[in-house]
C-alpha cells in the first residue's frame, strides 16, 4: 500500500538516504498516537530512545520537522483509508478492537447554520420547555 506512494522515480542517488517505509509508518502511527503536530514529533524523536526505537531510526538519523511533515504528507488520502480498513479488520480479527464504542475523526463542511443570538435562543428554549411540560402534563394526568 505504502510503496505506491514513494516511488523510486524522485530519489537522488546521492544524498541523505532517507526514511524506510517500515520508519515513515512507525513515525505516522506516533504522530496519531502522541496527537502531536511535525514540530512536536520531530522533538520527541530526537529526545526519546523509546520512540527512536519505535520508529525503527537509525542512530545518526534524527529527521527534522520538515522532512517528517514532507514524507507523512506523501501518504495519499485513498493509502490512508486503506491502511485504516486493514487495521480495523486486523484488530477486529483478532479480538482487539471492541465495537461498543469507536472514535471517528470528521471534516468540517460549510452550510447555512446561523450565528446564535440571544433572543432566537431563549425563544426556542421556551417553546422546547413547553412541548416537554404538555408531554409530561399528558404522562402524569396533571392539567396546567
Amino acid at each position: 500500500m505504502l510503496e505506491g506512494d514513494f516511488d523510486k522515480k524522485n530519489v537522488r542517488e546521492r544524498g541523505a538516504q532517507g526514511l524506510s517505509l517500515k520508519s515513515i509508518f512507525r513515525c505516522l502511527l506516533l504522530k496519531q498516537i502522541l496527537n502531536v503536530s511535525d514540530y512536536q514529533l520531530a522533538f520527541h524523536l530526537s529526545d526519546s530512545q523509546t520512540y527512536r526505537t519505535f520508529a525503527r531510526l537509525r542512530l545518526s538519523c534524527f529527521p527534522s520537522r520538515s522532512t517528517l511533515q514532507a514524507t507523512i504528507r506523501r501518504i495519499s488520502p485513498e493509502t490512508l483509508e486503506q491502511m485504516n480498513r486493514q487495521l480495523i479488520l486486523h484488530g477486529a480479527l483478532k479480538g482487539r478492537l471492541s465495537l461498543d464504542s469507536m472514535r471517528i475523526d470528521s471534516t468540517l463542511v460549510e452550510s447555512n447554520i446561523l450565528d446564535p443570538y440571544d433572543s432566537p435562543l431563549v425563544a426556542n428554549g421556551v417553546r422546547v420547555l413547553s412541548r416537554m411540560m404538555a408531554q409530561s402534563s399528558r404522562v402524569n394526568d396533571v392539567k396546567l
